[in-house]
């Protein structure tokens, strides 16, 4: 008798399941998705990094702009070298400052490179902007 009572109130709880499950999936894919997106983001945001320390190193010893942004852009890794012309802005821009200056200046370097946001749903509004602007600098004192 006790088990026939326990199964009715089973029975009733079949529609709830589904409503509690079209509720909570949306809210984990967003979680999936913005894990992923974030994730993304921050591996460029890594390897702008390197391309400006590796830019910034080039800087210290060839004290050359031309040397800087090559070095920069082919060390991104996020654009083929064959775009890697300093003259042409693009997703990667490499800007300079103090490059060709007195020995024991700094040379700064600064990469931007402009992050597609995904179209995905609420996504985009964690971001102020589509493209978004990742942006590092490196500074080291001239040889």
């Amino acid at each position: 008798m006790i088990m026939k009572h326990i199964k009715q109130l089973h029975k009733g709880n079949r529609g709830a399941v589904a409503v509690e499950f079209a509720i909570l999936v949306p809210i984990l894919l967003l979680i999936v998705f913005g894990i992923f997106v974030f994730g993304q983001a921050f591996s460029y945001w890594v390897d702008i990094t390197n391309a400006a320390r590796e830019g910034a190193r080039a800087g210290a010893v060839y004290n050359n702009d031309y040397d800087i942004r090559q070095t920069a852009c082919q060390r991104s890794g996020l654009v083929d070298s064959a775009l890697c012309d300093p003259d042409v802005s693009g997703t990667l821009d490499v800007v300079t400052t103090n490059a060709g200056g007195a020995q024991g200046t700094a040379v700064q370097v600064r990469v931007t490179y402009q992050f597609d946001v995904p179209p995905i749903p609420l996504i985009n509004v964690f971001f102020s902007s589509d493209p978004y602007p990742l942006t590092a600098t490196a500074t080291m004192r001239l040889e």
